[in-house]
Parts: C-alpha cells; sequence; structure tokens
C-alpha cells in the first residue's frame, strides 16, 4: 500500500512549483506591459493631405509566447507616437503585400484608413480624444486586393470624438 504521506508531499511540492512558475510567468508579462519592455518598431508614417497630422503605425513584439500586434497613432508632424494619442489597433494581422506605405491612408484630411488583408482583431480607441486627433474618423478597410467573397463586413468609420 503506498505511503499516502509521501504522495501528498510530493503533490504539494508539484503543486508549489506550478503556483511559482505561474506567477513568474504573470509578473513578466505585467512588467513588461507597464514598462514598454515590447519591441516597437515603426512601419509607416504618412502625413494628412493638409500636412497637419501624421498616422503612424507601429508593430509591437513582446516576446515568443505572443504574436506581434500593431497600434495606429495620429500625431503632429515628426511628432514620436505615444499611448496618449493611439487611435486603434490590430492583432494577428496578414498584410497583403510587403509593402508598408500602402497599409494607411488619408483619402481626406479628416480619416484616416488602415487597410490589411486578414485581422483577428481590430479595434479603435474613440474615447478621450482630443488635440491633432480630434475629429479624424478611423476606419478598417479590407485590402481591395483580397477577392470580394473573402470580405467581411463591417467596414462603417468610427468618429474620433471631438
Amino acid at each position: 500500500m503506498p505511503d499516502l504521506e509521501k504522495i501528498w508531499k510530493i503533490v504539494g511540492r508539484v503543486a508549489l512549483a506550478l503556483a511559482f512558475f505561474y506567477a513568474a510567468f504573470a509578473a513578466t508579462v505585467i512588467v513588461q506591459s507597464l514598462t514598454g519592455l515590447c519591441n516597437e518598431t515603426e512601419l509607416v508614417r504618412k502625413p494628412s493631405p493638409d500636412s497637419s497630422r501624421e498616422g503612424v503605425l507601429i508593430q509591437r513584439h513582446c516576446g515568443a509566447t505572443t504574436g506581434s500586434s500593431y497600434a495606429v497613432h495620429i500625431v503632429s508632424p515628426s511628432q514620436k507616437p505615444k499611448r496618449r494619442n493611439q487611435v486603434a489597433w490590430l492583432s494577428h494581422v496578414v498584410w497583403n503585400d510587403s509593402i508598408p506605405e500602402r497599409r494607411l491612408s488619408w483619402p481626406r484630411a479628416d480619416e484616416l484608413e488602415i487597410s490589411y488583408e486578414e485581422a483577428n482583431d481590430t479595434g479603435t480607441l474613440a474615447d478621450g480624444f482630443g488635440g491633432v486627433a480630434a475629429g479624424v474618423h478611423v476606419r478598417f478597410r479590407r485590402d481591395p486586393l483580397v477577392s470580394a467573397s473573402s470580405r467581411r463586413s463591417g467596414n462603417d468609420p468610427v468618429h474620433v470624438r471631438e
């Protein structure tokens, strides 16, 4: 008959080791997100037609356990993107081409369009924006090179609050 006391000691040690592992992993994720330890690369900087602002596409990569995500910012010319001027995000994105400049466009001075082929998740951050982003419509658009049969709906413009 097995010694139950020894078995419970082993189970307790395994549980403690797992708890330590999960706590360390969670702490790493939290520290990376709070301290900005993710690698960020500016892919595109597109001026609006009236040159009053620029759309900036940033790629964020936070390590092997996460895929790349993308942030879109609206900034004054030559301004460095910061979280406070982020207007949209995309995750698990497939781009149709290798030309990053096609990913952002300004059909009008008050409309920024984000083009992609596939994305698991997209969204706009429409609360609390002012400054240079005030009054800008942000719109997601499936890339025109994708066949019409594979297009999804939901490309309505989103107005950024003034």
